[in-house]
């Protein structure tokens, strides 16, 4: 499977079962930092070391959030705080502020996941899913804006309404034998 092939299924899985999949969003939220970075930060590795390095940081990020959820939680708001910050402000950044940047929206994206976890896991994981589907478009800017913002949104409302089913069924009262 090529690498847009993947990343159009995985934007989907996470804009539609982000919240419910968390384990999978830490691991691909890792794996597309890892891939992101392996190119930016050490150009001169291969593509098969760039990729070896990408499922390194995606398998650890998915064995934390089965083992450690809450170091999996801020893993994942750091993760994909930095890969928005990246794509949002990233192609009008200087690239020598590339690392500042990304780091910090990271920290800010733990602050987020922290303090707001199921809500800021649908915002966070249907943002990233829209950014991963739309990178991979052919579409004018303003379109690709449009269809990021529908899909985002889109994503966002399906995982917030299974969510309350969710608060809803946990709520009711178990019949008593």
């Amino acid at each position: 499977m090529n690498l847009i092939a993947s990343s159009m299924i995985f934007g989907f899985l996470l804009l539609f079962l982000g919240r419910k999949l968390f384990w999978l969003m830490v691991g691909l939220a890792g794996f597309w930092v890892g891939m992101h970075y392996s190119a930016v930060w050490w150009p001169q590795n291969t593509p098969a070391m760039q990729m070896g390095l990408a499922l390194f940081f995606g398998i650890m990020g998915a064995v934390l959030a089965m083992a450690f959820e809450w170091a999996a939680v801020m893993l994942a708001g750091f993760g994909a705080g930095g890969y928005l910050s990246l794509y949002f402000v990233g192609p009008i950044l200087d690239p020598s502020y590339t690392m500042w940047m990304f780091l910090a929206a990271g920290v800010i994206g733990m602050v987020v996941m922290y303090f707001v976890f199921d809500r800021a896991l649908i915002l966070i994981s249907a943002v990233t899913g829209a950014a991963l589907i739309v990178t991979h478009l052919s579409l004018a800017p303003i379109w690709q804006s449009v269809v990021f913002i529908g899909l985002a949104i889109g994503g966002a409302a399906v995982q917030y309404y299974s969510l309350g089913e969710r608060e809803t069924h946990l709520a009711e009262p178990h019949p008593q034998t």
